[in-house]
Parts: structure tokens; C-alpha cells; sequence
């Protein structure tokens, strides 16, 4: 009898939420018209689990950073919490970028809202 393999795409699903939404919805209305959209298109791809149109970086310490094509980004963590089967993503600081890497007051910043959770 012959065995038959099948492969099965595992969708995955997550969602970001704010950790004081006043405070990134400030932030985001900082960011210029064109990086606002690039920021969240690329936000909601990275939510459906589609494979590009951003990049993720890893900072320590479960802080993340995603970035589409432009100079918008969003530092954020993830816990295990998962909730009706979405893994919840949960946003820190949204920024427009200014030097080559992060500075330091920004990654300061975010640590501080992370461990406000």
C-alpha cells in the first residue's frame, strides 16, 4: 500500500494592537502621508502572514521592528498570548526613520512601554 504525503499551508494570523492607542495614533499621524500607508500596508501584509513588502528585525528581548519601503517604522513585542487563534502583536512606538540604525533614545523608549505591559 502506497502512503501519501500531503502538505498543508498553515495560515497565520495576528494582529497589532496599541499599547496606549492615543499615544500611537499620535505617533502615526506624525509620520508623513506616504510613510503612514507604507507603514500600515506593511503592517496589515505582516498580519496575514504574507511573506513580503516589509522587513522584520529582531532587537532582544522580543522587540521587533517591521518597515515597508519607506522611512515609517513600528517597534512592537509578541507574548505567547494568542487569542480566538490570533497571535496579538503589541505596538510601542511608531517613528520615522533618521539615522542608519535605531537610536538609542527610540529602543529606550520602547523598552520603557514594553515592560508597562
Amino acid at each position: 500500500m502506497e502512503q501519501c504525503i500531503s502538505m498543508y499551508h498553515i495560515a497565520v494570523v495576528r494582529k497589532f494592537e496599541a499599547f496606549d492607542q492615543a499615544t500611537i495614533n499620535e505617533e502615526f499621524l506624525a509620520l508623513t502621508r506616504a510613510d503612514f500607508r507604507d507603514l500600515t500596508h506593511a503592517m496589515a501584509q505582516y498580519q496575514r502572514g504574507e511573506e513580503s513588502g516589509y522587513i522584520v528585525k529582531n532587537y532582544g528581548d522580543g522587540l521587533m521592528m517591521i518597515k515597508g519601503n519607506r522611512q515609517g517604522r513600528c517597534l512592537w513585542f509578541s507574548t505567547d498570548r494568542i487569542e480566538d487563534g490570533i497571535q496579538v502583536l503589541t505596538a510601542l512606538l511608531v517613528y520615522k526613520k533618521e539615522t542608519m540604525r535605531v537610536p538609542d533614545r527610540i529602543l529606550q523608549t520602547a523598552r520603557e512601554r514594553m515592560g508597562r505591559r
